[in-house]
């Protein structure tokens, strides 16, 4: 299925099932002209398979929001012209902040009263 693709975007949680998921194997099995999209958690994508890969004209490119080891970024992401690197700060609005806090501050309340606080993750608290 890789060697079929143009674009490969992930967008999973990390876990020990997905760690290193994007590793020198499945990356061998796309095509030079793929482009690598890692908008989901650093840790999935095995970072030195990825920067070989796109110096040796393996991958067209990657996008990247996130890396292994945050804040730290590998110096060869950096220096690579085919990497685009932003923060991941999608959230990083007035209005997303308001939002966010908002919830934060309906799901204690809710806590508080002795319900089940709408987003809760955790099973078993209530």
């Amino acid at each position: 299925m890789l060697g079929a693709v143009d674009i490969v975007t992930i967008h999973t949680p990390l876990n020990a099932d997905s760690r290193d998921l994007i590793d020198a194997r499945r990356i061998g099995l796309m095509q030079p002209h793929v482009y690598l999209i890692n908008a989901a958690r650093g840790g999935i994508v095995d970072e030195g398979a990825l920067v070989d890969a796109l110096e040796a004209g393996r991958l067209a490119g990657a996008g990247l929001d996130v890396w292994a080891h945050e804040p730290m970024i590998d110096p060869r992401l950096l220096a690579l012209p085919n990497v685009v690197m932003l923060p991941h700060m999608g959230s990083a609005t007035l209005e997303g902040r308001m939002a966010s806090g908002e919830r934060v501050i309906q799901n204690i309340r809710m806590w508080a009263d002795g319900h089940r606080p709408p987003d809760q993750v955790l099973d078993g608290w209530i």
